[in-house]
């Protein structure tokens, strides 16, 4: 009982937490300290750094009139966020299309004489290279989406079969810009996670484990809290 109430009061914080992330006075007081920033850098001794104001500025005020137009109701930034991946996918597309659409006959054509057979010929070996190391980048790609990179989490689910259901807390959610694309949320299951802090243990055995203040839990070394999927991932300094 006290498990379920306490992931229900996690839920609760989260949720007011996004809530309040969403509130356009917040928007307003973080557009008005930014200009202020500003203006005492434009009066301040110190190097000022152009594109480093014109990024924030824009992000703040684009921010703000997103806030303020009302376009939040509509969930836009949580439908850009899981679309990101697909924008990426779709560029890898094109530049595969546009290699067999017009560069293949364009290379040759440039490289190759006319009666030259071998020569053209030789572009299917190029052609499969090209072909192979697009689908090498999708396939990659996809999977570092879906897959989970390993968590460290609580001990209190130490045990569990593939069969447990995933917290809501711990799902990861595409919404968030935790993997996944298009709101397919990516997979966790917590067997494995809880398979993967074993094996780091037998690969990299140390007691140098550290304790997470935001989790609070113990996790093993090379383990670090992401401040995007706000939760400690295993060799973070791969992730």
């Amino acid at each position: 009982t006290r498990l379920v109430l306490l992931l229900s009061m996690e839920d609760d914080n989260d949720h007011a937490g996004r809530v309040l992330e969403r509130n356009p006075s917040d928007y307003e007081t973080h557009w008005r300290d930014t200009w202020a920033e500003f203006n005492r850098s434009l009066r301040s001794t110190a190097d000022f750094n152009a594109f480093h104001w014109v990024y924030r500025l824009f992000s703040a005020g684009l921010r703000l009139i997103y806030y303020r137009c009302g376009l939040s109701r509509l969930q836009l930034h949580t439908v850009w966020r899981s679309s990101i991946p697909c924008f990426a996918i779709l560029l890898v597309l094109l530049v595969e299309l546009s290699y067999f659409g017009r560069l293949r006959v364009l290379l040759s054509t440039r490289w190759c004489m006319e009666q030259d057979s071998l020569c053209r010929s030789s572009f299917i070996l190029n052609d499969i290279f090209v072909a192979y190391l697009g689908l090498m980048i999708l396939f990659n790609y996809v999977s570092a989406c879906f897959r989970s990179p390993g968590v460290a989490l609580s001990s209190q689910y130490s045990g569990l079969d593939e069969s447990s259901k995933v917290p809501y807390h711990l799902t990861w959610k595409a919404s968030h810009g935790q993997g996944g694309m298009c709101g397919v949320n990516a997979s966790l299951r917590l067997a494995d996670e809880q398979r993967r802090v074993q094996l780091c243990e037998e690969l990299f055995p140390s007691n140098e484990w550290t304790f997470c203040n935001k989790c609070n839990i113990q996790r093993p070394p090379r383990t670090h809290h992401c401040g995007v999927s706000d939760r400690c991932v295993i060799r973070y300094d791969h992730h």
